[in-house]
Order: C-alpha cells, then sequence, then structure tokens
C-alpha cells in the first residue's frame, strides 16, 4: 500500500518548514506541538539585534519604556488581527494568529524586561525590600489565579479576551512572580 504522491510532497515540504523552525509561518499539521520551537528559534535570532538596539538607548527608564511598548504594541497588533481575520474557531485561531512570531512573544519578552529589571542596581536594591518582593510574587499569582480560575473551558471555544489579551496578562503574571521571586 503506497502513499499519493502529492501526500509524499506535501510532507516533505512538512518536515523541510520544521527543519528550518518554519513550521509557525506555514500552516503545517505535522507536530504540531513544536510550534513554539520555531518561534523560540526565531527570537533567539532576532534577540542580539533587538537587544543592541535597547542598549543604544541611553536612559534606563527609556529602555524600560520602550520594550514594554513593544510588549503592548504586539499585543495590540494581534487583537487587530484577530479582528481582522475573524477566527471562528479555536483551532483557527490557532493556526492563523496564536503561533505566528510576533503574536507569540509576550512571555519570551516579559522574561526580557525583568532580566533588565534585575540587572538595574537601583531597581534590585527595591526588590529587595520583603513588602515589594511580596506583593510582585503573590499580585502576580492573584492575577494567574483570577484569569484561571474563572476561564470557560475549551470546549466552549475561545473568547474575544482569550484571542487578544490572555497571553499579555499570563505573561504578566509571570513575570510579576518571577521579580516576586528573585
Amino acid at each position: 500500500m503506497g502513499r499519493a504522491p502529492s501526500h509524499i510532497l506535501q510532507s516533505s515540504y512538512s518536515y523541510i518548514f520544521h527543519l528550518l523552525f518554519l513550521q509557525n509561518f506555514f500552516y503545517v499539521h505535522n507536530y504540531t506541538l513544536y510550534w513554539s520551537l520555531a518561534v523560540e528559534f526565531q527570537f533567539y535570532l532576532l534577540a542580539p539585534f533587538f537587544i543592541l538596539l535597547l542598549l543604544r538607548i541611553g536612559s534606563l527608564d527609556l529602555r524600560y519604556i520602550t520594550l514594554f511598548s513593544v510588549i503592548l504594541l504586539l499585543a495590540v497588533l494581534r487583537s487587530l488581527a484577530v479582528l481582522y481575520w475573524q477566527p471562528a474557531s479555536a483551532d483557527e485561531w490557532f493556526y492563523h494568529i496564536r503561533i505566528l512570531f510576533p503574536f507569540s512573544l509576550d512571555g519570551i519578552l516579559g522574561g526580557m524586561l525583568c532580566n533588565f529589571l534585575w540587572r538595574d542596581e537601583k531597581i534590585r536594591d527595591l526588590l529587595r525590600h520583603r513588602y515589594i518582593c511580596n506583593g510582585l510574587f503573590f499580585g502576580g499569582l492573584a492575577l494567574f489565579f483570577a484569569l484561571t480560575a474563572f476561564h470557560p473551558p475549551m470546549e466552549m471555544g475561545v473568547n474575544m479576551f482569550d484571542k487578544t489579551f490572555m497571553l499579555t496578562f499570563l505573561a504578566a503574571a509571570f513575570s510579576c512572580m518571577l521579580l516576586g521571586l528573585l
């Protein structure tokens, strides 16, 4: 029993996209669980250039504002993509919006922001105060539980908040918890 030539050709393209870490830009269903590896790989390729651009900004405060603004801008772009494409199902949202590189950077950029904040002596001294680190950790934990405890089951579909800003708020919750733990 042989496979149809078109299926073999489609599978070979799929494997090539996976080998090049481009499966998130092309509608590839083979090994869908590896989509985040493509996002991470693409980020690691572009991160040095982005970090160099951030380091060229003289003021530390302006670096933080720039990085925070990029995170918010990408969240707004994701919401505009949702409004433009109007995905009807969770699968359609996942394959057409969620796995794309610019719409998946919330957590990674949140971690980068935490790194920049932690390396700043003044902020690190602030974070050493018990009330501030406890407030950050438990505030992030409360935000995480508030976002997930009242979340409808996936069988009910993905609502507009999930499609647009849920990932950004989850990244903020984990970033706060990380800074509180440091």
